[in-house]
């Protein structure tokens, strides 16, 4: 049985990787927070209380908050907690040589990346721990954030059981048949890092952009050729007695 894997496994990942995110700290600023597919502009989502998010993303790969989470997802109130691993699709091509054969093989282009905000520290006092943080050195936390949330998608696959049913998970999470998606497409030369800004905000970060390679299956299922349906023939087409 194969996994075809798409847009939907890959923002999975992604949110896998912030929830399972447990770095060996207590430092809050230090581990993966909250996690956001940007549908719109990162830019107008960030200003929002709930970055665009709703009560119906609780179930969905678009969403993630461990604040939320630990607060039983109060339908009331969506919170989050920076550290946020964003994903915001830039654009997408696909194939269609081949759609014959009931596949559309597509690669999506996404930025991707970890933010974090500068707190407002009132005195030298407050200037240690995540508190006294300053955007260099934000900007050195969320690239490894961000290397880590990579390196966590790059190894996760499918664990196919005895009886045939398969799941996303990470390696060595179950007793069952392991095999690496590798979702992110292997560029030809190094894939340049962005910083990000937002000064006014005081919103800091590190990026980057990377292709995915993804396929829809079955499209060809999406039609039930068993009706019949032969049209209404028109009075101008010589039909008489209609």
């Amino acid at each position: 049985m194969s996994y075809a894997t798409n847009l939907i496994t890959f923002y999975t990942a992604l949110r896998e990787a912030v929830r399972l995110h447990s770095p060996n700290t207590t430092l809050p600023c230090k581990r993966l927070q909250t996690f956001r597919v940007f549908a719109a502009s990162p830019a107008q989502e960030l200003l929002t209380q709930t970055l665009g998010a709703t009560v119906c993303d609780k179930d969905k790969p678009f969403f993630f908050s461990r604040e939320w989470h630990e607060r039983r997802y109060n339908p009331n109130e969506i919170t989050w907690q920076y550290p946020l691993l964003f994903a915001f699709e830039v654009e997408a091509a696909c194939d269609l040589s081949q759609i014959e054969d009931g596949i559309v093989r597509a690669r999506h282009t996404l930025q991707v990346g970890v933010l974090d905000v500068v707190k407002d520290v009132k005195s030298a006092a407050g200037c240690k721990n995540c508190e006294g943080r300053t955007p260099n050195e934000i900007y050195l936390d969320t690239q490894q954030q961000l290397f880590e949330a990579l390196l966590f998608v790059k190894r996760i696959g499918i664990a196919t059981f005895d009886d045939g049913t398969q799941i996303l998970c990470a390696p060595s999470a179950y007793d069952a048949t392991f095999t690496t998606l590798n979702m992110i497409e292997e560029p030809l030369n190094a894939v340049p890092l962005f910083r990000i800004e937002r000064p006014a905000e005081r919103v800091y970060g590190t990026g980057v952009t990377i292709t995915i390679k993804a396929q829809q299956c079955d499209v060809t299922k999406a039609f039930d050729t068993s009706q019949k349906e032969y049209g209404v023939l028109a009075h101008e087409a010589g039909c008489s007695n209609c």
